[in-house]
C-alpha cells in the first residue's frame, strides 16, 4: 500500500516510477481491491452513501477500470493509491503526506481519473451508473398539484 502511494506521489511530481512498478508487477489487484473495499464493495457502498452519488462516482469508476484487462499495472497502482488516499487517509503516514504535499483527496482522485479516462468505456460507464442506481434508489414522490 505504501509503495502505491509513493508511486502516486512520484507520478504527480513527474518522476520516473519504472523501478518501483517492477517491485509490484505480479500483485493480485483483485485480492487487494477486495481487502480495501470489502466483499461486494460493501466499504465502497458505505462510503458512497455517506458522501453522495457524485462524490462516489469516480471511485466506483475506478473499481470497474481496475477490473478491466486493458488496464496497465501502473494504472492499477494509481487507482489503488487514489482509493487508499481517499478512503483511508488515516492509514497514510505523515512521511507520505510530506511527499504528496497538501493534495486534497478529491484532487488526487481527479488526477488519477484523468490518467485512466481512456479506459472508461461506454460499458464501464453503464456499469457505474447501474451500480450507483442500485445504491441510490430514489423514492418516487407523487406531487399532486393544487386544484
Amino acid at each position: 500500500m505504501m509503495l502505491c502511494l509513493l508511486i502516486l506521489a512520484d507520478v504527480i511530481l513527474g518522476r520516473p516510477v519504472g523501478h518501483l512498478v517492477k517491485k509490484i508487477h505480479n500483485v493480485n489487484w483483485s485480492e487487494k481491491w477486495e481487502k480495501l473495499l470489502g466483499q461486494d464493495c460493501s466499504n465502497l457502498k458505505d462510503y458512497a452513501l455517506r458522501v453522495g452519488r457524485a462524490t462516489a462516482k469516480p471511485l466506483v469508476t475506478f473499481y470497474y477500470v481496475l477490473c478491466s484487462k486493458e488496464t496497465t499495472t501502473v494504472e492499477k497502482v494509481l487507482i489503488f493509491a487514489a482509493i487508499v488516499y481517499v478512503l483511508s487517509p488515516t492509514l497514510v503516514s505523515k512521511q507520505v503526506f510530506q511527499w504528496l504535499g497538501i493534495i486534497d483527496d478529491t484532487i488526487a482522485a481527479a488526477y488519477v481519473l484523468n490518467k485512466v479516462s481512456d479506459k472508461v468505456t461506454p460499458t464501464i460507464s453503464a456499469q457505474v451508473e447501474s451500480l450507483l442506481d442500485q445504491w441510490f434508489e430514489a423514492e418516487v414522490i407523487e406531487v399532486i398539484p393544487n386544484a
